[in-house]
């Protein structure tokens, strides 16, 4: 009996995400029309900009941020 539950449930799954896939890929009638270009206002995508700059710097630098975190820790914990 469990295992036909678990069946069920994996048929029942399927279904779901394969209905999402189909609708993202298989193309069908959209309720918008859709060119591709989503607006954005300025401060979005200044928001954008300064976090996709601040993971860079990351990338590139993390030992900075590596110390900036470990005298922070050190800090906050009163270690001497």
């Amino acid at each position: 009996p469990l295992a036909l539950v678990a069946m069920l449930a994996s048929v029942v799954g399927a279904f779901v995400y394969l209905r999402i896939v189909v609708t993202m890929y298989g193309g069908g009638e959209s309720a918008t029309p859709d060119d591709g270009a989503v607006p954005v206002d300025l401060a979005t995508r200044a928001v954008l900009a300064l976090v996709v700059s601040a993971i860079v710097l990351i990338g590139i630098l993390p030992g900075v941020v590596l110390d900036f975190a470990r005298d922070a820790t050190l800090l906050l914990v009163g270690a001497r």
